[in-house]
């Protein structure tokens, strides 16, 4: 299936939302939006593979922008934003393996920027922007208990910079990564992370 020019809102749930099974899709040159008070994305993938979202706006007041659970995914030339003190801009949630975005926006004015949640691997950003704030907890780029994740040509910035904890193999290769807070951390990490390579 493929969308292309479209306007895909909801006032109260999912922007657009991929179930388990719904491969192979294209929305490009597209908005998807959500306006809703909880926790739901805009764009939800949730366990579909082999989807490509290009030049769109994917945008949420509260919940996360895009949430994804599935695997082999592509998002391009594209903005991801939200304004949540709670969700992230972009969540790539546990067990989410080898999706890639690459020259996006991601941005979250009031929280984090990417989150990536326990488990996810082999995911990688590249040619991309990531900014959190909202506090000195925020952070553009959030990685818990994940492997093998690639931040590569990025820019990185938020109260702190990223935060890497209980993960192995992250590689962040030619990047910037800045804390805007006076105490900020420009990269935390720790919490038994390993692996990690600074290019």
């Amino acid at each position: 299936n493929t969308f292309t020019q479209s306007v895909i809102a909801a006032p109260l749930g999912y922007g657009a939302f991929l179930d388990s099974g719904s491969n192979g899709n294209t929305i490009s040159y597209s908005s998807v939006t959500s306006n809703t008070p909880a926790s739901l994305a805009a764009l939800f993938v949730s366990g579909s593979v082999l989807n490509i979202f290009t030049q769109d706006y994917i945008g949420n007041a509260n919940g996360p922008g895009a949430s994804i659970i599935g695997n082999n995914n592509l998002i391009s030339l594209s903005t991801l934003t939200n304004n949540s003190a709670s969700n992230p801009a972009l969540f790539i949630a546990g067990g989410a393996s080898s999706n890639t975005l690459t020259q996006c926006v991601i941005a979250n004015p009031a929280g984090n920027g990417a989150y990536f949640d326990s488990n996810a691997a082999y995911n990688t950003i590249s040619q991309s922007t990531m900014t959190g704030d909202g506090g000195i907890a925020k952070y553009g780029l959030y990685l818990s208990g994940v492997a093998w994740n690639t931040i590569v040509d990025s820019y990185v910035q938020g109260p702190n910079g990223a935060y890497i904890g209980g993960s192995t193999g992250t590689v962040i290769d030619s990047s910037s990564v800045r804390a805007t807070n006076t105490v900020g951390h420009g990269l935390w990490f720790g919490l038994g992370s390993v692996n990690l390579t600074l290019t």
